[in-house]
Order: structure tokens, then C-alpha cells, then sequence
């Protein structure tokens, strides 16, 4: 999966949470008239979910696939460590896209 793909699914993943949470903040308007109304806004805020972490794996095997092990090491501890929000804007902005360039040894003369 390559840095537009994952950009393109982690924004759709954080459509659909929002959607659920404007469903949820509806079923709390409508009090115990509003249960199947909660009862949805939980099932797509947790498919929001699901899509997001499916973008945060797909992140992590890009950096993987480019070699840049720095970048990948970081999405995994920090996406671990309960900040996925944090590392995945960092990695849309500043991620990589191409492959790390191997320092060549010196040609002798």
C-alpha cells in the first residue's frame, strides 16, 4: 500500500467515525427515544475504527517495503502507545515515499 492509499483510507476511516459520533451526539438529543440510534452510531464509530487501524497497518508496511526502519519503528511504538492520531498526521506530512539511499562505498582511484 503506497503513502496516497493509506492517506486516502486513514481520512476516509476518520469520515466515518465522525459520522458515528454525530449519530451518537443525536440518540443523546433524543434520550431513551434515541436507542437505536446509539446502537448504530457504536457500530460505525467502530468501523471508523477498524478502517484507520487497516491505514495505520497498511503505514507500517509501506515504511517497511521503502526500508526506512526509523519511520516504521515509530509508527509501530508510538500506534502502540495510544498516540495513532499523532503518528499518522506526522507520517502524511512528512513520511516517506521512496526508498532510503544506501551510502556507497568510496570508489578507490
Amino acid at each position: 500500500m503506497n503513502k496516497q492509499r493509506v492517506t486516502r483510507l486513514w481520512f476516509v476511516g476518520l469520515a466515518i467515525s465522525a459520522i458515528g459520533f454525530v449519530l451518537l451526539m443525536a440518540a443523546g438529543l433524543m434520550g431513551a427515544n434515541g436507542g437505536a440510534s446509539f446502537v448504530l452510531g457504536w457500530i460505525v464509530v467502530v468501523t471508523g475504527a477498524i478502517v484507520q487501524i487497516a491505514a495505520w497497518g497498511g503505514a507500517i508496511q509501506a515504511t517497511a517495503r521503502l526500508k526506512q526502519w526509523g519511520w516504521c519503528t515509530a509508527l509501530l511504538v508510538l500506534g502502540l502507545a495510544g498516540l495513532l492520531f499523532v503518528v499518522m498526521i506526522a507520517y502524511m506530512v512528512y513520511g516517506p515515499t521512496t526508498y532510503r539511499e544506501a551510502a556507497s562505498a568510496p570508489v578507490p582511484a
